[in-house]
């Protein structure tokens, strides 16, 4: 977060528009703008390793942190945590049939988010509108991943987390594999053989908490998720 607070100047000095305010240099917001994408995918991998059973980045990238037409947000903020929730089952979805998952975020994490919610998202939804116009700074505004074209891409997502992973524990781990990852600790480490008490099974669509915190069915779990 030092380096979106410690942006260039990003108007032309000594001109101004007819009604007085300060010109703004449309290349150099463009450059902060790609440096805030930047450090929301820091975030977002900050959060992916700290809030539980990892969802999907396409879900995860396309998550929404106020209200609008469409919905409601995905972010929220409840007892002192910032939490994310998702409604996204993919074996479910195509029968218009949802199921309510909820992700906290530790303190630092908090924090970071509502440093972005605050302070630094009506800064880009400002500058979006001066440079790419009203449509676009009102994703800027709903959305936490915007971006230019869009949402930030999932491979950016995932190359995010193989340089931080790279960094801090000298391993490179892609968003697949990182799924394996926590899904094979969570059933073999932590739950050890009683599953049945670390995890409550609805019994009525045979699934289980953890594998509704990763969005799949126990089927798609047994057969893809920690096998050796």
């Amino acid at each position: 977060m030092s380096r979106v607070h410690s942006a260039p100047s990003l108007i032309r000095l000594g001109e101004l528009e007819a009604d007085g305010s300060p010109v703004f240099d449309p290349m150099l917001v463009e450059r902060y703008l790609e440096r805030l994408d930047r450090a929301k995918l820091s975030t977002l991998v900050a959060a992916h390793v700290t809030g539980g059973g990892v969802n999907r980045g396409t879900e995860f990238l396309s998550g929404k942190i106020h209200n609008d037409r469409l919905g409601i947000r995905n972010y929220h903020f409840m007892d002192r945590m910032v939490a994310y929730h998702t409604t996204y089952l993919k074996t479910r979805a195509s029968g218009y049939a949802h199921d309510l998952n909820i992700r906290a975020y530790p303190e630092r994490v908090t924090i970071l988010f509502l440093k972005w919610s605050l302070a630094v998202k009506p800064l880009e939804e400002f500058l979006v509108n001066k440079v790419q116009g009203r449509e676009t700074s009102l994703r800027a505004r709903d959305y936490f991943a915007n971006s230019e074209a869009g949402f930030l891409r999932t491979e950016h997502f995932s190359d995010t987390l193989q340089l931080m992973t790279h960094k801090h524990i000298g391993r490179t781990i892609n968003l697949r594999q990182y799924r394996q990852i926590v899904k094979m600790i969570l059933r073999d480490r932590v739950a050890g053989e009683d599953m049945d008490a670390f995890c409550a099974m609805d019994e009525e669509n045979g699934r289980d908490d953890v594998d509704l915190q990763f969005n799949h069915s126990n089927s798609v779990a047994a057969q893809n998720y920690g096998v050796q």
